[in-house]
C-alpha cells in the first residue's frame, strides 16, 4: 500500500531532496582603501544606508530587483557593495549594463575615484573601450555590448553578477537580455548544485527608478522568484507646481517663467524640456537679449567676488515660501509692482506677451550660425571648469554617445534602435574594436586629467550650496541640449556658472534619464515630447508631438534638487496629468523592428520566437514581418510546401503542362512565407549574426565581398553600407524655417547612394578638424553622425577580416581618403543594395494600374500601402528622373508619404533576382523548355512577377520543379531522341512520334501516355535520378520505349543488349 500511496511516494521525495547538500558560493570581503573627502561625501547617498540589506538580497536570491528615488546612489554604489563583499571571487567580474554610452563613462570615471583605482574598473561601447582584462572587476557598458558577448559565451562564464541597470526604459535590449538571463540564471544554478559544472551561479540585479511591478515582480519570465529592495529617501528632493491653467504656447510660457524664475528666485540653474531643435532655438532667440545683460544697478556689485558674498549672505527661502508659485493669482499686480522697481528694471527688460508672440512666430534663432558661436564663446571661456560629478545615480564627463535613439526612417533600423544606434534597431551596440597604440595612449593622458577634475568638482559639489546668480543678478547664460550635437558642443551643459550667470539648459528628453546635469535647481516641464510612431506592417514612419507618461514626468521633476531641494514647473494642470498622460511610455518592444533579435534567438537555438518568453510580449505581427524578411534575405530556411489540391496522376498526363503553375507541386515561396512559424538559422545567417549591423545591411556586405571587390570598391562599399544603415534623413539636417544662414545646396544627382559617395569621399578629403566641421555646417551634414559612418565601416572591416582569416586579402588604408568609384564599382555596389532590399520596391503607380495623368506618373506604390491605395513620392531632387521602380529604405509622412534612401533600379534588373518574392508565373510556349545537359536539369522561359505588387517583370529563364510534369515530358523527350544517352539515338527514326508530341497533352492509354506515366510514377526527370533506377532494373521503361519505335523495323536482341547498357554509357 505504501509503494501506491502517492502522498508517500512525495513524502520519500521530498525527504531524498533535502538530505542533498546543495554547494553554496563563499565570498570573502575586500578591504577598500578609499579617500577621505571622498568617502565622506559618497556616505552620505541613502544607498549606502542600505548596503547590508542589498548585498544580503542579491546572497540570498538569484534574481533582485533594487529600485529608489533618481539620485539615491543605485548606478555608483551597488557594484561597489557587490565587489567591496567579495561578489569578484576568482577573478569574477560585475558587469552593469547601461542605456546610454555616456553613462558607461561616467559611471566608469565616478567608481573609479571612488574605489580609488585605474585598473579594478572599466568600460566598454560601441567603437571604444577601455579595462584591463586581468584586473578589472566591475565593467560598464552597453546593453549591446553584453548581447554580443551572449552570442560568444550564452552562460556568461565571466561574470558573476549583472546588474542591468536604467531597466524602466524598457528599450529593445533591455528587454531581451532580461529574458534571455533569465534562463542563464536558472541553468548555471542547477548546473552548479547538481555537480555538472564548477561554474558558480549567476546573481540578476535589475535597477530602475520607475519600475513597472507587473513586469518585472510578477513576471511569469522569472517564475516569481524575485526579491525585491527598495532604497528609501529620508526627505522631498523637490517640489511639484502645477499650472493652474493649460497654456496654448508653451515656448512662451517657458520664456515667462525663466524670465520670473530668475526675477525672483535664489541662485540655481533652470533645465527646460521641449520637443525639437526648432523649439530650443525659438526660446533662446526669446532669450538672447538677457544673455547680454551683465550689470546690476549697484555697481559694487560687478566685482565677482563681491557678488559671491552677497549671493551667500542673503536669507535662503523656505522651500514652501510662495515666493516659488510663480503662478499665483497676484502676478498681475506683481508685475506691476515690478515695472516700477528700479532694481530689476535695469537688470531684465520686460517684453510685453504681444510683442513675445509677434517676435516667436517671425524670428527664430539659427541653429548653426548663433547657437554654436555662443556655444564656442562658452567653451573658450569655461575650459577648466567642467564638472564631472553627479551625486546620484550618474556621473557625466563625455557625451561622445548616442542621448537618444537616432531617427530611422526604415523599418529595418532599430534600437536597438538606433538604432537607436544602441537599437537600432534598433538599432545595435557591439563588439568595440581596438584603438591603435597611439589613441590608447591618448585616451590615457585624458583619462589622468579628468580624473583630477574630477576631485576637484568633488569638493566644489560638497559645499552643497547653489552655484550662480539669482534674484534678478547677473546675466542668463543659455545652452542648447539635443542628440545630434557633437561632444565638444555638449559639454557646455555640464559647466558649473560662474556668480555672475545663471544658466538655463534648454534640452529634449535627452537630459530625461540616465544623466544629471549639475546645479539643477528648477526644472520647466512642457509635458511634450516628440515621439516616432513606426507602423512595423506598412513599413511607415512619422513623427508626432504627444504627451509624456507619469513616468516621465516623474524623471524630469527629478532632474532638480540634487544639492538640495528643487522645483519643477509643470506647464500643464494636475487634472491633466492625472486623467490624460499614462502611466508609463511604451515599451520600444512593442514598436520596432526585431530582425536582429529574431536572428539572435535563432543563433542560441530558439526555432520559435513566438513562444519565447519576453517581458512584454511584442505583436505578433511584427515576429512574422521580421521573419518574412530574414526568409527573404535567406538567413532563416524556406520550407517547402506541396499544394493541397494537386493533379492526379492521370490528370497530370492529360493535362497541357504550359497551364501548369511553374512552382507546382510546391507552393510558391511567396505563399509559404505567408505561414512561416519556425525559423531555423541557415550558414549565411550564422555569418550576418556576429557583424555589427542589421542583417539586411550586413547582407549586402557578403554579397560585395562574393564578388571578389577591390581595396578601394570594399572601401567604398562599406562607407555607402553604413551610411544606409544610419539613413539619409538623419545624416544630412532638414533647414528649419528662418534658419539666417544659407546652406550650399547639395550636388544633383541619381540617387542617394550617390549622395552617400559623394559626402564621405569629400569629407575624407579635408584635413583638418575644423575644416570638417566648417564643410559639414556648410552643407547641413550631421557630423557627428557623419564620425559614427566611418567608425562603423571600419568596424565591419575589421570583424569581417576576423571572421574569414586567411581568406580575407583585402587592405585598407582608412587614414587615406576615399577614392571616387569608378563605373564599374558603382554598378556592383548598387546591385547588392537591389538584391539585399528587394522586399522594398516601389513602382509607379501607372504602371501597375495603367493610368496616364500626371499625379500618377510621379506616384509610387509599395507592398505595405498597397492595400490602402495611398502614393508615395520621391524626394524632390530624384523625382524629374521619374524611373519605372526604386527600392527605397523607408517611409515617411502621415498625408503626404515621401520615399527615403532612394536606388532606381528596372524590372530586367529585378528578373534576375533569386527571391521568395520573385516567381516565375506563366510557362511560355516558345521559346520551348529545353533540357541543360551540363547541369541536368530542365530550363523553361517564363513570366516572372514580383509578388508583393503582382508586378510583371518581363520574360526570363528559369529552373523547373525536377517533380513538374514539364519538367518530365522534357526529360522523356531527350531520352527518346537520344541526347540523354546518345546509344538511343540510332532509333530516332524509328519512332512513331515527334518532338512536339510530348509537350502536347496526351491520352494515358496512348504509348506516349503509358510512358509518361511510368516516369511521372518514379519521378525520374533527371539522367542522375533514372541511371539510380536502371542500375537496381535494367529493364527499366524499356517496355515503353519500345512501344514507341515502328514493329519489325529493327532486331529486339540487340536493342534490349544495348537497352541493358545504358547505365554503362
Amino acid at each position: 500500500m505504501e509503494a501506491d500511496n502517492p502522498v508517500l511516494k512525495k513524502a520519500k521525495h521530498n525527504e531524498i531532496k533535502s538530505n542533498i547538500v546543495k554547494r553554496e558560493t563563499i565570498y570573502i570581503p575586500v578591504h577598500i582603501d578609499r579617500q577621505f573627502d571622498v568617502n565622506l561625501q559618497r556616505i552620505k547617498l541613502p544607498a549606502c544606508m542600505m548596503e547590508q540589506e542589498i548585498v544580503d538580497a542579491i546572497r540570498h536570491n538569484d534574481v533582485v530587483v533594487v529600485t529608489g528615488d533618481t539620485g539615491c546612489g543605485k548606478s555608483t554604489q551597488v557594484p561597489q557593495f557587490l565587489y567591496e563583499n567579495g561578489f569578484c571571487f576568482e577573478n569574477y567580474t560585475v558587469g552593469v549594463t547601461q542605456v546610454r554610452r555616456v553613462a558607461c563613462i561616467a559611471l566608469y570615471r565616478q567608481v573609479s575615484l571612488e574605489l580609488n583605482s585605474d585598473n579594478l574598473v572599466g568600460y566598454q561601447y560601441r567603437f571604444n573601450k577601455g579595462y584591463n582584462r586581468k584586473l578589472c572587476r566591475i565593467k560598464f557598458m552597453t546593453d549591446g555590448i553584453l548581447l554580443q558577448e551572449i552570442k560568444e559565451d550564452i552562460m556568461c562564464s565571466r561574470y558573476s553578477v549583472i546588474i542591468i541597470d536604467e531597466a524602466h526604459e524598457r528599450n529593445l535590449n533591455c528587454d531581451l537580455l532580461i529574458g534571455i538571463l533569465s534562463r542563464v540564471v536558472k541553468l548555471r544554478r542547477e548546473r552548479y548544485e547538481s555537480g555538472e559544472s564548477d561554474l558558480p551561479p549567476l546573481k540578476l540585479v535589475i535597477m530602475s527608478a520607475t519600475i513597472r511591478a507587473e513586469d518585472f515582480l510578477n513576471s511569469k519570465v522569472f517564475g516569481g522568484d524575485v526579491a525585491h529592495c527598495h532604497i528609501p529617501t529620508e526627505f522631498k528632493r523637490n517640489t511639484i507646481h502645477f499650472s493652474r491653467r493649460s497654456v496654448s504656447d508653451y515656448v512662451i510660457d517657458a520664456y515667462d517663467k525663466i524670465l520670473k524664475i530668475h526675477r525672483r528666485l535664489p541662485p540655481g540653474s533652470v533645465l527646460v524640456f521641449l520637443t525639437g531643435k526648432e523649439e530650443l532655438f525659438r526660446l533662446k532667440r526669446l532669450l538672447s537679449p538677457l544673455e547680454k545683460i551683465r550689470k546690476c544697478d549697484d555697481p559694487s556689485l560687478e566685482n565677482p567676488t563681491e557678488l559671491q558674498t552677497t549671493n551667500e549672505g542673503s536669507d535662503e527661502p523656505a522651500d514652501d515660501d510662495p515666493i516659488f508659485e510663480l503662478d499665483s493669482d497676484s502676478d498681475s499686480d506683481e508685475e506691476t509692482t515690478n515695472e516700477s522697481n528700479t532694481e530689476l528694471d535695469t537688470t531684465i527688460p520686460h517684453v510685453p506677451s504681444e510683442q513675445l508672440d509677434a517676435q516667436s512666430k517671425d524670428t527664430v534663432d539659427s541653429i548653426t550660425s548663433c547657437a554654436d558661436n555662443n556655444e564656442n564663446a562658452i567653451e573658450e571661456s569655461h575650459n577648466n571648469q567642467l564638472p564631472h560629478l553627479i551625486d546620484g545615480d550618474t556621473v557625466i564627463d563625455e557625451a561622445n554617445g548616442n542621448w537618444a535613439e537616432p531617427i530611422c526612417t526604415s523599418s529595418d533600423n532599430t534600437t536597438d534602435s538606433v538604432p537607436p544606434i544602441d537599437q537600432f534597431t534598433t538599432i545595435n551596440d557591439t563588439t568595440a574594436i581596438d584603438s591603435e597604440d597611439d589613441n590608447d595612449d591618448i585616451a590615457e593622458k585624458e583619462y589622468k586629467v579628468e580624473l583630477g577634475v574630477l576631485s576637484k568638482s568633488y569638493k566644489r559639489l560638497s559645499d552643497n550650496k547653489w552655484h550662480g546668480a539669482g534674484r534678478g543678478t547677473g546675466r542668463l547664460k543659455v545652452i542648447v541640449m539635443h542628440a545630434s550635437q557633437t561632444m565638444d558642443t555638449q559639454m557646455a551643459a555640464f559647466e558649473l556658472p560662474t556668480d555672475a550667470e545663471r544658466v538655463v539648459i534648454l534640452s529634449t528628453n535627452v537630459a530625461e534619464t540616465a544623466l544629471t546635469l549639475p546645479n539643477i535647481r528648477y526644472v520647466v516641464d512642457s509635458g511634450k515630447e516628440k515621439r516616432r510612431l513606426d507602423d512595423i506592417q506598412r513599413g511607415l514612419s512619422r513623427f508626432v508631438i504627444c504627451d509624456i507618461s507619469k513616468a516621465s514626468a516623474n524623471q524630469r521633476s527629478g532632474r532638480a534638487g540634487r544639492v538640495g531641494k528643487g522645483h519643477c514647473y509643470r506647464q500643464y494642470t494636475s487634472s491633466v496629468f492625472d486623467t490624460l498622460f499614462d502611466e508609463n511610455s511604451p515599451t520600444e518592444i512593442s514598436n520596432c523592428n526585431l530582425e536582429s533579435t529574431i536572428l539572435l534567438l535563432c543563433t542560441m537555438g530558439i526555432e520559435n520566437p513566438y513562444d519565447f518568453r519576453f517581458l512584454t510580449p511584442p505583436p505578433f505581427d511584427n515576429i512574422r514581418s521580421a521573419m518574412t524578411v530574414l526568409a527573404v534575405l535567406g538567413a532563416i530556411e524556406v520550407p517547402t510546401m506541396r499544394v493541397v489540391d494537386r493533379y492526379s496522376l492521370h490528370n497530370e498526363i492529360t493535362t497541357n503542362p504550359f497551364k501548369i503553375p511553374a512552382s507546382y507541386p510546391y507552393k510558391s515561396s511567396y505563399e509559404v512565407l505567408k505561414d512561416l512559424r519556425v525559423a531555423r538559422i541557415t550558414q549565411l545567417g550564422h555569418y550576418l549574426s556576429v557583424l555589427p549591423i542589421n542583417p539586411r545591411y550586413g547582407k549586402m556586405v557578403y554579397v560585395i565581398l562574393s564578388k571578389n571587390p577591390t581595396s578601394s570598391a570594399m572601401h567604398c562599399a562599406l562607407c555607402v553600407i553604413s551610411c544606409l544603415s544610419f539613413g539619409a534623413g538623419n545624416l544630412v539636417c532638414p533647414q528649419l524655417p528662418h534658419d539666417i544662414q544659407q546652406r550650399k545646396p547639395l550636388p544633383s544627382l541619381r540617387s542617394d547612394i550617390e549622395l552617400f559617395v559623394w559626402i564621405c569621399c569629400r569629407y575624407t578629403m579635408i584635413s583638418g578638424k575644423q575644416q570638417r566641421s566648417e564643410y559639414c555646417k556648410s552643407y547641413g551634414i550631421n557630423e557627428r553622425l557623419l564620425c559614427e559612418v566611418l567608425q562603423q565601416a571600419e568596424q565591419l572591416y575589421r570583424v569581417t577580416g576576423s571572421l574569414l582569416g586567411d581568406r580575407f586579402n583585402i587592405n585598407i588604408d582608412w587614414n587615406k581618403p576615399l577614392e571616387t568609384p569608378d563605373r564599374a564599382t558603382k554598378l556592383m555596389i548598387e546591385a547588392a543594395i537591389v538584391e539585399c532590399m528587394v522586399d522594398k520596391i516601389a513602382v509607379q503607380v501607372q504602371c501597375l494600374s495603367g493610368e496616364g495623368s500626371d499625379h500618377a506618373q510621379n506616384a509610387y506604390r509599395t507592398a505595405s500601402i498597397l492595400a490602402s491605395l495611398k502614393d508615395a513620392f520621391l524626394p524632390r531632387p530624384y523625382s524629374r528622373h521619374k524611373p519605372e521602380c526604386v527600392v527605397f529604405g523607408g517611409l515617411i509622412g502621415d498625408e503626404k508619404l515621401k520615399l527615403q534612401d532612394v536606388l532606381p533600379t528596372d524590372a530586367p534588373t529585378l528578373c534576375t533576382l533569386k527571391s521568395p518574392l520573385i516567381f516565375a508565373n506563366v510557362i511560355e510556349t516558345k521559346p520551348a523548355p529545353r533540357y541543360n545537359p551540363v547541369s541536368d536539369i530542365v530550363e523553361a522561359f517564363c513570366q516572372k512577377i514580383y509578388a508583393p505588387l503582382n508586378y510583371s517583370l518581363g520574360v526570363s529563364r528559369a529552373t523547373l520543379n525536377l517533380e513538374h510534369p514539364l519538367a518530365t515530358r522534357v526529360f522523356a523527350q531527350q531520352f527518346c531522341f537520344g541526347c540523354i544517352f546518345t546509344v538511343l539515338s540510332r532509333y530516332n527514326q524509328l519512332l512513331e512520334v515527334n518532338s512536339n508530341d510530348f509537350l502536347l497533352p496526351t491520352k494515358a492509354s496512348e504509348p506516349l501516355g503509358v510512358l509518361l506515366t511510368t516516369l511521372r510514377r518514379f519521378a525520374i526527370s533527371t539522367r542522375e535520378r533514372f541511371v539510380k533506377k536502371h542500375r537496381k532494373d535494367p529493364t527499366f521503361l524499356m517496355n515503353e520505349y519500345r512501344n514507341l519505335l515502328r514493329k519489325s523495323t529493327f532486331d529486339v536482341h540487340e536493342f534490349e543488349e544495348l537497352y541493358h547498357s545504358l547505365s554503362r554509357d
